[in-house]
């Protein structure tokens, strides 16, 4: 396991909570092959309460797989961090 996956998508749900996040875009954090697992990872190893939905697109075959997370306290999220967080997840470095 990867600490420093988990860590990549655990900041990348938390810059942005009550979100739908794709799967792709989890999956360009967390590695191609085991960003499920680093999903996991964050609900088990981390507490974090993260939601999956799949919905189907207009054209009735695809679908797409998003997550959410939900913060245990709202109001917890210092938003300059989160900012921070996002900025470093979409590799802006300052």
């Amino acid at each position: 396991m990867s600490i420093a996956y988990r860590d990549k998508v655990a900041g990348l749900f938390r810059a942005s909570p009550g979100t739908w996040i794709d799967g792709l875009t989890v999956a360009s954090r967390g590695g191609a092959y085991a960003w499920r697992t680093r999903v996991s990872d964050c609900r088990v190893q981390l507490g974090m309460v993260i939601e999956n939905r799949v919905r189907t697109l207009p054209d009735g075959r695809s679908k797409v797989s998003e997550y959410m997370y939900t913060p245990a306290d709202e109001f917890a999220v210092d938003l300059a961090e989160a900012a921070a967080i996002r900025a470093e997840a979409n590799g802006d470095v300052r």
